[in-house]
């Protein structure tokens, strides 16, 4: 999965299963070419994602 539009940097990514109302990764990953590449969870329902720029 690619999330696209984003500024070269580090970023914070956490994955939600809403439905259980809980984490089920936080990782820090880097910016490519404008986008944050992340692998699939487990579920895919349900699913939010929190990302935060950690470092320019």
């Amino acid at each position: 999965m690619e999330f696209l539009e984003f500024n070269p940097g580090s970023y914070l990514l956490e994955i939600w299963n809403t439905y259980m109302e809980e984490r089920t990764r936080l990782s820090k990953i880097e910016s490519a070419n404008g986008k944050l590449a992340v692998e699939n969870p487990s579920f895919l329902k349900d699913i939010s994602f929190k990302i935060i720029m950690v470092e320019k």
